[in-house]
């Protein structure tokens, strides 16, 4: 779930992979995709990378938002979920 809106990226609390229901390793730098939804239900994706780790309250991780012209439409389909 996104926490947190900030320049250029964005902050969620940690995934956890749908097959083992653990909480995934990832290293700063990590490259991959993220699937989102719109209130129209449109999926959409777009690649990113952890940016870093913030500790507080909610932990949470610092993901890279490109541009929204970069994003892709869809069918879906990915392998962490956002709780």
């Amino acid at each position: 779930m996104v926490v947190e809106m900030g320049t250029g990226c964005f902050y969620t609390d940690f995934p956890i992979d749908v097959e083992t229901g653990k909480i995934p390793f990832l290293m700063d730098g990590a490259q991959f995709n993220v699937t989102f939804s719109n209130e129209k239900q449109a999926v959409y994706l777009f690649e990113s990378e952890v940016l870093g780790k913030v500790k507080g309250r909610i932990p949470m991780m610092q993901l890279l938002l490109p541009e929204a012209k970069t994003f892709v439409k869809s069918s879906g389909g990915n392998s962490y979920a956002w709780m």
